[in-house]
């Protein structure tokens, strides 16, 4: 066998041998690891609405959450509809209040359905 044979049969044994390996897998990334958030407990709010005669043809309107007066309206005969704003803490309130024989006042907080109450008179 010739010198040049020789270098060519051990360069392709090293070759093959290298190709029979399977190639090392990747390194496995590390799982991330989610820690619970705890979650806040919900806010119990009481809502009332409160109305009361303010002149001839007025009634004033009062919504109080957990006890805190947070919104003051008024509501004429020649304006019976109205929208009223406020805040309690964190939460934004609404009312759409509507003057008939009684004030009515639909009730949001934080654009969420709250209730649908009757005003109570004093």
């Amino acid at each position: 066998m010739t010198a040049v044979r020789r270098t060519l049969i051990a360069a392709a044994t090293l070759l093959c041998a290298s190709c029979a390996q399977p190639p090392a897998p990747p390194p496995r990334a590390a799982s991330p690891v989610f820690q619970p958030v705890p979650a806040v407990p919900q806010e119990e709010l009481s809502i009332q609405a409160r109305s009361q005669p303010a002149g001839p043809g007025k009634q004033s309107v009062a919504i109080f959450v957990n006890g805190e007066r947070v919104i003051d309206g008024m509501l004429t005969t020649k304006s019976p509809r109205g929208s009223f704003r406020g805040k309690y803490h964190e939460h934004q309130i609404q009312a759409e209040c509507v003057l008939v024989a009684k004030v009515d006042c639909t009730i949001t907080v934080d654009g969420a359905p709250e209730s649908a109450t009757r005003a109570e008179e004093p």
